[in-house]
């Protein structure tokens, strides 16, 4: 699983700590895995949050059905198909999503750092 169960402020050899990123979860994780996600970096009520920047209940029930469609195509469930519509609409919505998740870690660093605009910090660091 390479080394992304390896947190990456811990030394080679010490124990990783209780609640560090675990490889499996990355592996399709669905919404109970995402939250448990976010758990692990201190966002708790991750789709409560997700609700008040997307209130699209189709776009939260796509974290899902995204999922369970690929594990039924990837499991040879025989009928089990996606056309190239299905998979332009999973894009979209997927795309969605991940666009919710950066604004809603985007809010979460601005107010625990108290910055107005996190990347544009990380941007003049690496000017820097």
């Amino acid at each position: 699983m390479g080394r992304i169960n390896v947190h990456p402020l811990i030394h080679p050899g010490v124990e990783k700590p209780v609640g560090c990123m675990e490889a499996p979860l990355h592996n399709n994780p669905g919404s109970n895995e995402i939250e448990w996600l976010f758990k692990t970096v201190g966002i708790t009520d991750v789709w409560s949050l997700f609700k008040a920047i997307e209130p699209d209940q189709v776009i939260f029930q796509s974290v899902n059905a995204i999922v369970l469609r690929r594990n039924q195509i990837a499991h040879g469930k025989a009928d089990a198909t996606i056309t190239l519509g299905d998979a332009q609409l999973y894009v979209q919505r997927a795309e969605r999503i991940a666009e919710v998740f950066e604004q809603l870690v985007c809010k979460e660093i601005n107010y625990r750092l108290t910055y107005e605009d996190c990347w544009g910090v990380l941007e003049q660091l690496r000017g820097a």
